[in-house]
Parts: C-alpha cells; sequence; structure tokens
C-alpha cells in the first residue's frame, strides 16, 4: 500500500515506463528524479509528424489529481464514475496532462466508460488491492483522440479492472503512441464472456491514408476469463493501421476453462512486435496471428510458456513473414501452424522440446504416377498408402504461389513398409515443383521397420526442391 507521503517516489518508476514506451520497450534504467531531462535522452524533443509535447516537459510535470479530492468514495457500491471523470478532466485541462491517483478502494464506475481524450494523462492506483469494477458492456477505460490522431504519452500504473458483464471489456486505446501499462490485473468474472482484456486498436478509417498504433508497452499484467486477452487490433486499410513496434513482456493471460475461441494474444497485420516471456494459459490459441488488414510481419515470440492450449500454441498464418519463435516451452505440444519462412531458435532452455511443424498425410499410389504431391504450406509431410514400392517426382509451391518460397524446408517420411523412389528431374512434374537430386539420377529409399526420410530445400534459382539428405 502507498501512501500519500510516498506517492511521490512512484515517479521515477513512472518515468521508467514512459521511456520504456518511447523507445519500443528497450531496456533504460529508471534514473533518480530530476535526473531525467532532454540532454539524457537520445532524440527527446519534438516530434514534429505527432505534435507531441517534449518528453522532458511531459516529465517534469508534478501534476498530481486524486479521485477523492473529487468526490470520488471506492465503497465498491457508490457510483465514482462522475468524480472519476471530473479529476481526469482537471488533469486533462493542464498544459500537459498529470496523473491522476486513485487512494486505496474499490471505485463503482456502473456502466460509464471512463474517458481519457487528451494527451499526458496517466491513471495509478495506489495498489494492487485497489480496482475498477465496471458493470457495461462496453470498456471500463477508454483513451483516444477526436478523429483520426495518435494518443500519446498516457498509460497506466497498477490498475485493476473487474468487468461484471459478460460483454464487458477492460481497456481500449485508440492509434495510441507511446502508450505503457505497467503492472495491472484485467478480469471478467462473467461466464460466456465476449469481452476483451487490453486492446490497442491501429484502424481509424476516418484518415483516408490509415493510422497506426505504434511504440506501445503492456508490461507484467494479467488478464483472466476474457475472450480475447490481449488484441492489437488492424483497421481496413492494408498496410495503413496496423500496429508495430510493440511489445507484450512477462504477462500471464487465461480465460474460462470450455469457451470456445478464447485467444491469449492476438496480432492483426501487425509488424516487428514481440511477445516476450509470460504464460500463457486454458486457452484455444496461445499467440494468434491474423492476415487482417494484411499479413503480420516481423512478430517474435520469446520464451513464452503455453499450457493447456486446446488447438494451438501458436497459430502463424502461411501469408506471415519473417516470423520468430525462440525458446518455447509447453506442457502438451498441440497443432503448432507456421508460415514456411518461421524461424525456430531453441537454446538449452527447451532443448527437451520438439517443434510442430505445419503437418500433412499425403496418401500416394504405387508405382511412378506420383509427379507432384500437393503439399499445401506443409513443411512435413508423412507419407502413406502404397502396398507395393512407389516413386515421388517433385512437390507443390506454397498456397496461392507466395513469393517467399525460395529457401522453405520440407521433409518427408514413408510411413510405408515399401521402398521409396525419389525421382531427379521428373519431366512430368508440375513446372517449378520438380526434384534436383545431388547426382541428378533417381534415389532409391529401401523400406525400414521405422520408415524412411529426406529433407528438401526449394531454390528459386534453378528453381527445384534441392534433395539435401535422406536416408536408407
Amino acid at each position: 500500500m502507498i501512501g500519500s507521503d510516498s506517492l511521490s517516489k512512484l515517479l521515477s518508476r513512472r518515468e521508467f515506463a514512459v521511456v520504456a514506451a518511447f523507445f519500443a520497450g528497450n531496456a533504460l534504467p529508471a534514473p533518480p528524479r530530476g535526473k531525467l531531462n532532454a540532454a539524457s535522452i537520445p532524440n527527446a524533443g519534438r516530434s514534429a509528424d505527432l505534435g507531441a509535447p517534449t518528453l522532458s516537459a511531459y516529465l517534469a510535470n508534478n501534476a498530481v489529481f486524486n479521485v477523492k479530492d473529487y468526490g470520488a468514495i471506492g465503497d465498491g457500491s457508490t457510483d465514482d464514475a462522475p468524480a472519476i471523470q471530473a479529476a481526469i478532466g482537471a488533469a486533462q485541462a493542464t498544459e500537459s496532462g498529470g496523473r491522476v491517483y486513485f487512494p486505496p478502494g474499490i471505485y463503482f464506475t456502473r456502466t460509464t466508460t471512463i474517458s481519457i481524450t487528451s494527451v499526458g494523462i496517466v491513471l495509478e492506483m495506489a495498489d494492487s488491492a485497489s480496482y475498477i469494477k465496471y458493470a457495461g458492456t462496453g470498456f471500463a477505460i477508454s483513451f483516444g483522440l477526436a478523429g483520426a490522431g495518435h494518443i500519446h504519452n498516457c498509460g497506466l500504473i497498477l490498475v485493476s479492472v473487474v468487468c461484471s458483464n459478460a460483454a464487458g471489456s477492460a481497456v481500449y486505446a485508440k492509434s495510441p503512441y507511446g502508450f505503457f501499462i505497467d503492472h495491472g490485473y484485467f478480469e471478467n468474472v462473467r461466464a460466456g464472456t465476449t469481452g476483451t482484456g487490453v486492446t490497442i486498436d491501429a484502424g481509424l478509417t476516418s484518415r483516408k491514408t490509415g493510422y497506426f498504433a505504434t511504440h506501445n508497452v503492456i508490461n507484467h499484467i494479467r488478464c483472466n476469463g476474457f475472450l480475447k486477452g490481449i488484441l492489437f487490433k488492424g483497421g481496413s486499410l492494408a498496410g495503413s493501421d496496423i500496429t508495430t513496434a510493440s511489445t507484450v513482456h512477462e504477462c500471464f493471460v487465461n480465460s474460462q476453462v470450455g469457451l470456445a475461441g478464447t485467444v491469449g494474444v492476438e496480432f492483426q497485420g501487425s509488424q516487428q512486435c514481440i511477445v516476450r516471456g509470460g504464460n500463457l494459459e486454458s486457452l484455444s490459441y496461445g499467440v494468434k496471428l491474423v492476415s487482417t488488414p494484411s499479413r503480420c510481419i516481423g512478430i517474435t515470440l520469446d520464451t513464452v510458456r503455453f499450457e493447456a492450449i486446446a488447438v494451438n500454441n501458436w497459430l502463424i498464418p502461411a501469408d506471415s513473414q519473417n516470423c520468430t519463435i525462440i525458446s518455447p516451452r509447453w506442457e502438451v505440444e498441440n497443432g503448432s501452424n507456421l508460415a514456411p519462412d518461421t524461424v525456430i531458435v531453441q537454446n538449452t532452455q527447451s532443448r527437451l522440446n520438439t517443434v510442430s511443424f505445419n503437418k500433412k498425410a499425403v496418401t500416394c499410389v504405387n508405382g511412378n504416377n506420383n509427379h507432384t504431391l500437393n503439399r499445401g504450406a506443409a513443411s512435413f509431410i508423412r507419407i502413406t498408402g502404397p502396398t507395393a514400392t512407389f516413386a515421388i517426382g517433385g512437390f507443390t509451391l506454397d498456397a496461392g504461389g507466395y513469393k517467399a518460397t525460395d529457401g522453405t524446408e520440407l521433409t518427408v517420411y514413408n510411413a510405408t513398409a515399401f521402398a521409396m523412389t525419389i525421382n531427379g528431374g521428373d519431366a512430368s512434374a508440375a513446372a517449378n515443383c520438380g526434384i534436383r537430386t545431388p547426382s541428378g539420377a533417381n534415389v532409391v529409399q529401401a523400406a525400414g521397420s521405422g520408415g524412411s526420410s529426406a529433407r528438401f530445400v526449394y531454390d528459386a534459382a534453378f528453381p527445384q526442391w534441392i534433395l539435401v539428405s535422406h536416408t536408407g
């Protein structure tokens, strides 16, 4: 618990969170009060494109607006929404915003959304036992400017929200720049929820060229019971209204057991974002990438733990690009869909794990007429069906002829008890889909008790599937 005499001590923590948001999660120390200024921060100053105030001026603002000074009670039953909104209004009336402080208590807002419509506003609670109790069907807290503009230098510290309506959601930020949430708890306590814990909305269709959300940090929060824990929402303008350069750090997300379609973290058309550490459990999908309004690019999952995931630990569609998974950890492996160029990096922390690639069972026929096997976007093919020796001559490219097929890896496992011939230069294979062997000749793999396997890499320079290794 934090008393009024120690409230000023939280400023360095706020400074760290804001600086972290400005630099997209880069590790910066929280310097002592009075030592953080424009001279000590690279590139601190006016943002010409966003019209942001100088960072030093923002951090120097000491204004604190206590919601109880504006009539809030915090007893869990009195409607505190008008008082909270009045405190926010007073902060917004200043030149550079301020901190809206919630002393210990439970603040009931009924069905009213607490709205922040100006820059430089930080909501801060005294301790983790305090929270906002929201009974509406929208968002408990909303950050956003009117029209198509970034809301920046805003955030939450130690703020918790409990939603008592199944359709209720906790926090919403419209096209935020440098938005942060530092430690918080968000929960929906109703069965069959359709709400979302935290929504970062990049879509602003009122601006013809689109807008976006960028440099946002969600740090050490817990989302419990929502349909979606953390959502980076895309708009309708392909490639324009998306989330970029944002971080989810050491967060815990779970949902209601048995509720279908639940997601821990969802990215819609996002680019260069990171989920680092934390636990995602009791969900349908741990991390889900959605190609709306465009494909996701450069999403990284770093040492994330997946537990009790019903459908997919991670779902990375085939049109995603340059995604990376580092040392994933899980109790039970579930089908984990990967785009063809997804990179898996495993270190000693996950040395006992196996990685589940996009898998497909292909039924072949006997003989030499399996000229071009349909692999879809799979990176692992299990061959079944033949009751005698058979041959293969090539594999289809990615669904839709995706350009980045160059370098795609494919493992083929012969699960039958019969020999498989790999035809080099099969004249009947579809254009650009044939196989190139080291010698140019066919390679015969003898059947074994454990089957036989072969590994291929697609080289667009030939263009063919290159046989790089095989057994048997």
